[in-house]
């Protein structure tokens, strides 16, 4: 995805090492947690809770719970509304786990803003 979003100019091949660098650095330490495999919303932030109900169910999978915590935590609601969010959710974890799945989580937003934003105009 990362050299699609660089061929088509939506990064700069820097911006991609970057991230790919730290997805790699992070890769390993996820894994090395060995969570629990359980039922997840998979895409579980403040926009798709609809009337005290999430929907939006296409993510849908088996993983780690602490991957839809840090759905609800690395959005752009601000971090009181997600915080409070998670603390209903009632998902504890060891807070340097949960540090981790945020920061894979807004890797993933930074690789999808990228890959759903607009194309920039061709110079004329």
């Amino acid at each position: 995805m990362l050299s699609r979003l660089v061929i088509e100019g939506a990064l700069s091949h820097d911006q991609a090492a970057v991230l790919q660098q730290r997805f790699d650095e992070l890769a390993p330490l996820l894994k090395a947690l060995r969570s629990p495999i359980q039922p997840l919303h998979g895409d579980a932030h403040l926009n798709n809770v609809l009337g005290g109900r999430w929907n939006d169910w296409e993510d849908t999978c088996l993983g780690p719970v602490g991957w839809d915590a840090a759905c609800l935590i690395a959005g752009r609601h601000g971090t009181e509304p997600q915080r409070a969010a998670h603390a209903a959710a009632g998902l504890r974890l060891d807070p340097g786990e949960l540090g981790l799945w945020v920061e894979a989580r807004r890797l993933q937003i930074t690789v999808w803003r990228a890959f759903s934003s607009p194309p920039a105009p061709t110079p004329r």
